[in-house]
């Protein structure tokens, strides 16, 4: 069962990528579509040198992980239960968390993934930097999209190929979930903001829900990340509504006058 399991997620996971590989090329504009492999093998390459030797926190996250997920199989029927304590019990081991720790959510993040990697460290470090680079690459399409006066290597730069930005959103850490949670959250605010929210009633809400969960991952996470950028986002969302009205006002006097 396990390893029927895990074959079904890696298939999921796997189609599931190669899919968005081929529409991100499709739907990228030309200066920045040629980026699109060499920026992914270079994230892999530092997911591999970064995952080579884990630290002290990965270990112990990894470790935790799979007493956790040894413990989902031994009670699949109290599922969530499980995935909602704030503890690990399971033959005769327990791991105490506080229940906000960002050490825990990761932890039960990690034993999801688990369930797919079979407890590679490597898979697991795999998906996440997967994770990371969709999102990054989403928002960085979606800069060039919206404003399109901004250099296409600023997004680039800073979010795909930067040394210290990739390196430490490359593997098993926290940060690399932090990252492609905000950054696919940005992603999906700005074109609503810039540009226009998809026709399809579905589209929008899935970009909700889909919004939403970014946001509440970001916020257990590192919520001292994620509220100044989600007050900034509200801010921003204020100051374009304004902005929007003040621009249909004009346009209601102008064509007054014009009558």
């Amino acid at each position: 069962m396990k390893l029927i399991v895990a074959l079904l997620l890696n298939i999921l996971l796997l189609s599931g990528l190669a899919i968005w590989l081929r529409a991100a090329y499709r739907r990228a504009q030309w200066p920045l579509r040629r980026w699109l492999l060499p920026a992914l093998v270079w994230r892999l390459l530092l997911t591999a040198a970064s995952t080579y030797q884990l630290s002290p926190d990965a270990r112990h996250a990894q470790g935790a992980a799979q007493l956790l997920v040894k413990a989902l199989w031994a009670h699949p029927a109290h599922l969530l239960a499980t995935l909602q304590a704030a503890s690990i019990r399971v033959d005769g081991q327990e791991l105490i968390y506080y229940q906000w720790s960002n050490t825990l959510f990761f932890i039960k993040v990690m034993a999801l993934l688990n369930l797919a990697s079979g407890g590679v460290s490597w898979l697991n470090a795999l998906y996440l930097s997967a994770f990371c680079f969709v999102a990054c690459w989403e928002l960085v399409r979606t800069l060039v999209q919206v404003l399109p006066a901004t250099p296409v290597a600023a997004g680039l730069v800073a979010f795909l190929l930067w040394p210290t930005v990739v390196w430490w959103t490359a593997g098993f850490t926290k940060e690399t979930l932090v990252v492609g949670a905000g950054a696919g959250l940005v992603a999906l605010v700005l074109p609503g903001l810039y540009g226009r929210w998809p026709a399809r009633l579905a589209l929008r809400v899935g970009r909700l829900v889909l919004g939403v969960l970014l946001a509440w991952l970001m916020v257990r996470m590192r919520y001292f990340f994620a509220l100044p950028l989600l007050g900034g986002l509200l801010a921003l969302v204020a100051v374009r509504l304004v902005t929007r009205r003040g621009d249909q006002r004009q346009q209601s006097a102008q064509q007054g006058q014009g009558e």
